[in-house]
């Protein structure tokens, strides 16, 4: 997750954002994900309200500057993200897209942007590299490389995306939710036991988080496969992984945790759910650090 940061293009964000007011509206009937680009790999949507330390956790992950984050975040609602992998050659970084809720002034967003942004008029912005940025009202920000015109159309026709109906299921009521639309695209950036399902035909993945007590976590992750048949076998490669990860763990919290997971399955999908998790427990199953 690491590889996705881009500190910079985030940072211009941040800074737009830090001329908001406190008042954070919500966008009635429309989940983000679906407004960013429909082919996008992977994307994640992100509840700002009382998630403090999750935010904290995320900010050095996704290469944010903690300097605007803790600004930020306390005059937005919501974000959401889509990063294009498909065309990314080995070391390159993917397109990125976004998408945030809040209340920002938009007479104030264009002095935000700083050198090397230039606008294009009715609130529009073309920055370096391809990137662009839209306010088209004082409620929501759009920021694209190369697909702006594509997500301002879907907003202003009121165009519902199939990815919607997906996500009313599994993004219902989320504090984050996870989305790898391709699995093949990220390749050996996904941990195990998830790199599993790269053997086998597995349409898609989700990882949700819904915050349960203060700041532990309730886990959900959900594979969808290609075909029933094959269903069988990811459930048992999850159940074996799982435990090679975590019954023989050195570390008790691992240990704990095994006896606690659950793995169901049914025609098309695989589920894990893991209950009462900290963020430090998330981050070591993501093999992003070790807790003792």
């Amino acid at each position: 997750m690491a590889q996705w940061g881009r500190g910079w293009v985030f940072a211009v964000l941040m800074a737009a954002i830090l001329t908001s007011c406190q008042t954070t509206p919500v966008l009635q009937d429309r989940d983000l994900l679906g407004l960013l680009p429909q082919d996008a790999d992977v994307l994640l949507e992100l509840s700002v309200a009382e998630n403090d330390a999750l935010i904290e956790h995320l900010t050095p992950l996704l290469g944010l500057d903690e300097r605007f984050v803790a600004s930020a975040q306390r005059r937005t609602s919501r974000v959401a993200l889509g990063f294009e992998y498909s065309q990314v050659s080995e070391g390159g970084m993917p397109s990125l897209h976004a998408v945030a809720e809040g209340r920002w002034p938009r007479s104030f967003i264009g002095s935000a942007l700083g050198d090397g942004w230039e606008s294009e008029g009715s609130y529009r912005w073309q920055g370096p590299e391809g990137f662009e940025l839209a306010a088209p009202s004082s409620k929501e920000l759009y920021f694209s490389q190369g697909r702006l015109a594509e997500m301002v159309l879907r907003r202003e026709m009121l165009v519902f995306s199939p990815l919607e109906e997906v996500l009313k299921q599994e993004a219902q009521d989320a504090d984050l939710i996870l989305w790898i639309r391709d699995l093949t695209a990220l390749g050996s950036r996904l941990p195990p036991p998830l790199d599993a399902s790269l053997l086998m035909p597995v349409r898609d993945l989700f990882i949700r988080l819904k915050q349960s007590n203060q700041e532990l976590y309730d886990v959900s992750v959900l594979l969808r496969a290609e075909e029933e048949k094959y269903t069988r076998g990811l459930a048992l490669a999850m159940r074996l992984g799982l435990a090679a990860r975590l019954a023989t763990s050195p570390f008790e919290m691992e240990r704990e945790l095994f006896s606690r997971l659950t793995v169901e399955s049914d025609e098309l999908s695989v589920r894990v759910l893991m209950p009462g998790l900290s963020l430090d427990m998330i981050s070591s199953l993501l093999s992003l650090e070790e807790v003792e």
